[in-house]
């Protein structure tokens, strides 16, 4: 961590290797819960909640690209877990003993956010995935199509690159 700020992390692979030894310590699996939760937000979060994200709905960027000077633009949007965090956080409390390289892989590929809107998040709870996938799979390390809930629910995702943390210079529809 920065020794300017030792309460934020500077790197990525600060939060993977922390992921790591939590899974090896003999912490309850309340405090693990806790800590592999906070991990997932500082980990999705790391290049802002809202601008510099990756993934964006086609409708939360249309949303975004249309905002006016002064307006509060984010309350309309809300940055969700493409896999809910409940199923990484059960599946590690189920298998403590991963591969800290398995470990590491798995939550880079899968612990990814996109930034939707409040209705589209209204659809994921409405169809009864807020927290779970539509094949009932319950196991992260398992999960092999992490869109499912978005192709399921007909969530159009885009992929922005940034130049600025304001305007993106690529997008790309992926889902």
């Amino acid at each position: 961590m920065s020794k300017n700020n030792p309460r934020k992390y500077q790197y990525l692979d600060e939060i993977l290797d922390d992921l790591c030894k939590i899974a090896k310590s003999d912490l309850s699996k309340p405090a693990k819960a806790k800590l592999y939760d906070h991990l997932c937000w500082k980990f999705t979060e790391f290049n802002g909640k809202y601008r510099g994200m990756r993934f964006w709905s086609r409708d939360a960027f249309a949303h975004y690209s249309n905002r006016k000077k002064g307006e509060n633009w984010w309350k309309e949007l809300r940055h969700e877990h493409i896999v809910p965090k409940n199923i990484f956080v059960d599946s590690i409390l189920k298998n403590p003993d991963v591969d800290p390289e398995v470990l590491k892989t798995q939550f880079k590929d899968k612990m990814i956010a996109c930034v939707v809107t409040k209705d589209e998040d209204k659809l994921l709870s409405e169809q009864k995935l807020r927290s779970s996938m539509p094949d009932g799979n319950t196991n992260f390390f398992e999960i092999s199509d992490i869109w499912e809930r978005y192709k399921a629910s007909d969530i159009e995702v885009l992929e922005l690159e940034w130049e600025t943390n304001k305007s993106p210079k690529k997008v790309e529809k992926i889902v």
